[in-house]
């Protein structure tokens, strides 16, 4: 059984994009595309009709003027796969150069992905703004081809410096494509912490790509085929610096942005879910520069800011269209219940520590005091009658005092399923017995326990840590010589105790990073966005296999803590973490 739906406040990323581009049942595009051999469209959706010489003619004026090679390809959906992903997967699949670009556009929810090499000549804001003017319009409409135009216009326009032109677009009646409408649904958006992520699939390593690091760079998320000429780009540290401070604001106001939809009349806009899943996207990316392997490699390291910039002008352009029109009468409402809910949970915490100790208090400790310095802010704000103003302080500040309520469910659940554990690894040290061949593997999970069950009194969660990462190794030694159904029972039991410890952990980390976001720095966002990731993975793979996402779900702890630890940091905060 799948553990995770109380916690869809650490993957609320992950959940609006999941809703948002959800392709229809009924078909699915190929796992790849190999590209028309007989022009640069490839319609593999058949929505053209009769405008593809049109395109075709709008493809090979761009290619005239400034030597870029534009493919168009439309299938009905990314087959589940991330639009970027797939899209640079095509283009070296069919072995695009320098000077070539790829459009890929999904038809059933109209999304797109440009895959282009790094020195085609075109920066990320200017394809950003092709983006913005020309393809994201079209698109809305149901213009297919109307995309490919503007876009080819459009990079003619901003290689010679020029704006994008305005385009001459044709609203469809329907989508000729599209399973049913076409559009995409509505979505409900968690109102908790969106700076989570949706998940990254393997589909570069599954198709061959020579290296995850190139020495020389590559597409937009893709590769190059020629080494880089003398440019004007920024400094590398200049790069970074901007590209930090461009992700943290961002952050920010994706943030802001969906505590205000708490007090806001209707559902909050699939718009929200874009800007959320785009943030995410720019802080796993920023996450990957930390990693040893990028240290010297200057090219790669210029490829991943910059797209970091891409991401986030694409949050921001999402962002604008996501604009709450907040209920007075709720805000107030509101206002008015949370110091009685503030009190409630603090008093809920004194018992909790009463019962475990701080250990098991501690990561949430201090979420009643920056609930009430959040509802002050709206209070100000209300005095004010500034009611929009109001809406976020006073929505986080709910979500603070919701943080604790769950995690003291949680804690309670811990102890519970600690319990279970015991029993658990005592049948799997009986089954080992005194065989010499696990003597080394017993003695270490028999060691975990006495520690665990020390610690179980103050800290469940600290305890089911100790006692899951010893009797795994026991467990999997006896693997061999149980059934399948009892392996695979003990693997997910495993799974879920681990899982009872990471999540609950994510979430009351995100909601300390939201809480004081204005002082916490990208180091910890990447991480929590990271674990944020996995999270979502873990739960694909157990789902058939929950023996290798029991490694997965132990890392979505490890950052976890460590995110939090790092966010504790920046807010000169000390004491014991979880």
């Amino acid at each position: 059984m799948r553990r995770g739906a109380r916690w869809t406040v650490v993957v609320a990323a992950a959940a609006v994009a999941a809703m948002a581009a959800a392709p229809a049942a009924a078909r699915s595009a190929d796992d790849t595309v190999e590209l028309d051999e007989a022009g640069q469209v490839t319609d593999r959706a058949g929505v053209l009709a009769r405008r593809g010489g049109e395109v075709e003619r709008a493809l090979a004026g761009l290619q005239e003027r400034t030597r870029l090679q534009l493919f168009v390809t439309y299938v009905h959906d990314f087959s589940g796969h991330e639009p970027q992903s797939w899209a640079d997967a095509v283009a070296d699949r069919n072995g695009l150069g320098r000077y070539d670009l790829l459009l890929a556009i999904g038809t059933d929810d109209r999304a797109h992905a440009l895959s282009a090499d790094v020195h085609s000549g075109l920066s990320a804001p200017q394809l950003a703004r092709v983006e913005a003017s020309v393809i994201r319009p079209a698109l809305r409409l149901g213009d297919w081809a109307g995309a490919a135009i503007g876009a080819a216009d459009g990079y003619t326009a901003v290689r010679g410096n020029q704006p994008v032109p305005k385009p001459r677009l044709r609203a469809a009646p329907a989508d000729p494509g599209a399973v049913g409408s076409g559009g995409a649904d509505p979505v409900l958006v968690p109102i908790a912490l969106v700076a989570a992520g949706l998940v990254v699939l393997g589909y570069l390593a599954r198709y061959g790509l020579r290296s995850r690091y190139r020495m020389v760079p590559l597409r937009w998320s893709g590769r190059s085929t020629e080494p880089p000429t003398q440019s004007h780009d920024p400094p590398l540290d200049e790069l970074d610096r901007r590209a930090r401070g461009l992700l943290i604001e961002t952050d920010d106001a994706v943030r802001t942005r969906a505590e205000a939809y708490a007090y806001a009349a209707g559902a909050p806009p699939p718009a929200l879910g874009r800007a959320a899943t785009r943030t995410a996207e720019a802080l796993r990316i920023r996450f990957r520069l930390d990693e040893p392997a990028l240290e010297r490699n200057d090219l790669e390291r210029r490829r991943l800011l910059e797209e970091i910039e891409l991401r986030c002008g694409q949050a921001g352009e999402a962002l604008a269209a996501a604009r709450p029109e907040v209920d007075e009468a709720a805000v107030r409402a509101g206002a008015a219940a949370l110091p009685d809910r503030i009190a409630a949970a603090e008093e809920a915490l004194r018992r909790l520590g009463e019962r475990f100790g701080p250990a098991a208090v501690a990561p949430v400790a201090g979420h009643p005091a920056a609930a009430r310095a959040r509802s002050a802010q709206g209070a100000e704000a209300l005095n004010r009658d500034d009611a929009a103003a109001a809406a976020a302080p006073l929505a986080g500040a709910g979500l603070l005092v919701d943080g604790v309520d769950r995690w003291v469910a949680e804690v309670e659940r811990a102890a519970t399923a600690f319990a279970q554990a015991v029993v658990e690894t005592e049948t799997d040290l009986a089954e080992a017995g005194g065989e010499h061949a696990l003597r080394e593997v017993s003695a270490r999970a028999a060691a975990a326990l006495a520690e665990a069950r020390a610690m179980a009194a103050g800290d469940p969660f600290g305890a089911l840590r100790r006692l899951g990462g010893a009797d795994a190794v026991l467990a999997r030694e006896l693997a061999s010589r149980r059934e399948r159904e009892d392996r695979n029972r003990r693997a997910r039991s495993l799974f879920e105790q681990a899982l009872l410890t990471a999540a609950p952990t994510l979430a009351a980390a995100q909601a300390h990073l939201t809480a004081h976001r204005e002082s916490v720095g990208t180091p910890a966002r990447t991480r929590l966005a990271q674990a944020a990731h996995l999270l979502e993975r873990s739960w694909e793979v157990a789902h058939n296999d929950p023996a290798t996402a029991l490694p997965i779900a132990w890392r979505v702890d490890a950052l976890a803590v460590e995110g939090r630890a790092l966010a504790r940091h920046d807010t000169g905060e000390s004491g014991p973490m979880a």
